[in-house]
């Protein structure tokens, strides 16, 4: 569903606003949840300032607000988040007070019970996919070191390789055998001389 951009809209029910959307927040809403936004304002006091009004930025990760708060969203909203501020699913654009199946509105615990509900299932993702995204990335370092370390012995046998052809040059061989052969040494150690230190 889409809505007008800049429209000040009123948290229903407390719940998370995924990443990548973009909000208007204010001073204080973007400075307690200053670890999960991005800002493209290069200033200081980006993520708190003096004053009124609302500055945008872009949830990085999926962002909490409780019933009551009031925030701009520069996204089309999705059903999830057309419940989380109350608007109706009918296609109207107006906002309508959340009510359970009697017709009635939730009371303020009820309220508190959804939000913490959302917020255990919203960490127990966040945990579940950093998890998995370590685990990527060990496997991927992993595989470089693995390749890098290969790289470096492939680099270390060369020069043995060719130490041991210079070494097995006769006294009387001649010149251009010996030159060529000092040159491969001297290529070999280069090579390995050029390696950055393994990082751990």
């Amino acid at each position: 569903m889409s809505k007008k951009k800049d429209t000040l809209l009123t948290v229903a029910v407390g719940g998370a606003i995924p990443a990548g959307h973009k909000l208007q927040l204010t001073s204080a809403q973007a400075d307690a949840r200053r670890h999960l936004l991005v800002t493209d304002a290069k200033e200081k006091d980006a993520f708190s300032w003096k004053g009124d009004g609302r500055r945008a930025f872009t949830t990085a990760g999926p962002t909490y607000f409780k019933a009551g708060e009031q925030l701009a969203i520069d996204s089309d909203l999705d059903r999830g988040l057309e419940i989380m501020f109350g608007i109706a699913d009918s296609g109207s654009e107006e906002a309508k007070p959340v009510k359970d199946a009697g017709g009635k509105k939730p009371t303020r615990a009820e309220l508190a019970k959804a939000f913490e509900e959302g917020k255990a299932e919203g960490k127990a993702d966040a945990a579940s996919e950093l998890d998995t995204k370590l685990a990527d990335a060990k496997k991927e370092g992993r595989a470089e070191m693995l390749a890098e370390i290969e790289q470096r012995n492939a680099l270390f046998e060369a020069l043995e390789t060719a130490q041991a052809a210079q070494e097995s040059l006769a006294s009387d061989a001649d010149n251009a055998a010996k030159a060529a052969a000092q040159k491969a040494v001297d290529d070999a150690q280069a090579a390995i001389d050029a390696l950055k230190p393994l990082e751990a």
